[in-house]
């Protein structure tokens, strides 16, 4: 099967782990980079571009996306997203190509903050979206969508090797009770200020730039963006690992569910979610779930006094993880399902 999969370029994205994975499951998967730094605007990402020079790049990028098509003549078109990839242009490429469409969508498409009108479009064209969120099937289907399916996200062991253990010198590093690895932004800032006296250890973007000095949560960060191998060894210091669902993930997960559970590190703390707790996960045998902020303060004392229950809880979320919820798994329904269309 020829798979083109739409994303960008970059050795830790989700889509260049995807592609990976079609290769190995026999597919010829080329992938194709939305968002690719052209000499006509600079060399600069697209994030930088200003809003009309966004207008200008996402078209050509459109004409770009739709002769790449004709050249490669795929027989799935693989997205995760793609969201400046204009929909006439989806339409193109698949009346030219007799291609199917697939959207594996890692945001909520009916959330403004994280959707364009050019996603929602291609929702009646494709040919099976994933949902990662079972709170969203209903309103998929009754957007239009020709069939939806529930696909949590996973882990990918090669982005995050959960066998790196932490040299001696690093200890001082990475060591903590508890670790937060994610953007900041106010509502974190709030929900991790109750915990500014404990061993907090804050890794991600924005906070050493927004967190004032008078803060007291300024003595707990302890540095910026991490992924791949650096989140690893976060994990690996910690003793737990915090996870607050952002809002628009209501009764679900994230990606940081699967990560911190398949990298078997500090055990995971998260949000009491019917699929985090049930689902995907047993609570109290793989990974640990609050209901408020204040139960969150309440339990954290008691469970840091029994390391070996959070090792154990640690160890068996990750043989669960690599048992059921890789990477490799999600590819392998995927093809399944195309396969059978």
């Amino acid at each position: 099967m020829r798979v083109m999969l739409i994303g960008e370029k970059d050795p830790l994205s989700s889509t260049d782990s995807c592609t990976r994975i079609f290769r190995e499951l026999g597919c010829e998967a080329l992938h194709w980079d939305n968002k690719q730094r052209l000499l006509l605007f600079g060399n600069r990402s697209w994030w930088r571009l200003s809003r009309i020079e966004r207008l200008a790049y996402d078209a050509l990028a459109s004409h770009r996306f739709v002769n790449a098509c004709r050249n490669f003549r795929p027989d799935l078109i693989f997205t995760q997203k793609g969201e400046n990839i204009h929909a006439r242009a989806i339409r193109q490429a698949l009346d030219e190509t007799g291609g199917r469409l697939v959207i594996w969508y890692g945001d909520n498409p009916f959330c403004a903050d994280v959707t364009t009108m050019e996603v929602l479009k291609n929702l009646r064209r494709c040919d099976i979206f994933y949902s990662y969120g079972k709170f969203m099937i209903d309103a998929l289907r009754s957007a239009g969508c020709r069939r939806v399916e529930y696909l949590p996200f996973a882990f990918d062991p090669v982005t995050h090797p959960p066998d790196i253990v932490l040299e001696d010198a690093e200890l001082p590093r990475y060591e903590a009770d508890l670790c937060f690895v994610g953007t900041w932004d106010p509502q974190r800032e709030r929900q991790l200020a109750i915990l500014a006296d404990m061993n907090l250890a804050i890794w991600g973007q924005f906070w050493n730039e927004r967190t004032p000095p008078s803060s007291p949560l300024a003595r707990c960060v302890r540095g910026g963006t991490v992924w791949g191998r650096e989140m690893v060894k976060c994990f690996k210091g910690a003793k737990l690992v915090l996870n607050f669902l952002r809002d628009f993930n209501y009764t679900s997960h994230n990606f940081r569910t699967m990560e911190a559970t398949g990298i078997g590190g500090g055990a995971l703390l998260t949000k009491r979610t019917v699929e985090q707790a049930e689902v995907l996960f047993t609570e109290k045998q793989h990974l640990f779930c609050y209901n408020s902020l204040k139960d969150v303060r309440e339990q954290i004392p008691d469970l840091l006094q029994n390391g070996g229950r959070l090792w154990e809880t640690s160890q068996a979320a990750r043989k669960h993880v690599h048992e059921h919820h890789l990477l490799k798994h999600r590819i392998e329904q995927i093809l399944s399902d195309v396969g059978a269309l």
